[in-house]
């Protein structure tokens, strides 16, 4: 690994566990520095705190974080190499900033939050399948991919106050992205899966 991004705190996007068997040489960037904190504790020597708009640049790629709305402080992730420039929206909701992004960065793919995650009865904090197509059309990227749309909550507390709202929102996604944007290509990789941008280009 030469970089480890961390768009905020919530344990399915910075889980101890996980991280602590990760390759220690390599580089974090995250958005907190109580989060950044919390990751040297594990170990790791070179963490660094991206606020908005900054950026890092090392090993051939320009990463910058850019805004994100969730229900915690977060941020999401535009890493650009050669001819293509990934975005990864972390768990955000939808934005008026997707334009900036676009207009500042020109992402090729963007990895887009699917599930419409919200507090059972009450506040949406992650996009719906129809508001990732829709940031994809403001992005102008090539090839999409959905994320967040497989969450588990494993504590009951936390399933009794969250809800998953959208079934199936990844299936959602891909065929609402064809029929509204045809010429952007969907990708729903299985876990392991490689995905190649070259062929989303």
């Amino acid at each position: 690994l030469d970089f480890i991004l961390v768009t905020h705190e919530h344990p399915d996007h910075c889980d101890p566990k996980a991280m602590d068997r990760l390759d220690k040489s390599a580089r974090v960037l995250c958005n907190t520095d109580s989060l950044k904190a919390s990751i040297r504790k594990l170990g790791f020597a070179q963490v660094d705190v991206l606020a908005e708009w900054e950026v890092a640049e090392a090993a051939g790629l320009t990463i910058t974080a850019v805004p994100a709305i969730h229900d915690i402080e977060e941020v999401g992730f535009v890493v650009k190499a050669a001819a293509h420039t990934v975005y990864f929206a972390g768990d955000t909701n939808t934005q008026p900033e997707f334009t900036d992004i676009a207009e500042r960065l020109s992402p090729t793919f963007a990895i887009l939050p699917v599930d419409g995650t919200r507090l059972i009865g009450g506040e949406q904090w992650v996009m719906t399948p129809g508001d990732a197509v829709a940031a994809a059309k403001v992005l102008g990227v090539s090839g999409a991919m959905p994320s967040h749309a497989d969450a588990y909550f494993s504590d009951r507390l936390v399933r009794a106050g969250l809800a998953s709202t959208i079934a199936g929102a990844n299936e959602i996604f891909a065929k609402a992205l064809a029929a509204a944007l045809p010429g952007v290509r969907a990708e729903n990789p299985a876990p392991g899966e490689l995905i190649l941008l070259a062929a989303a280009a």
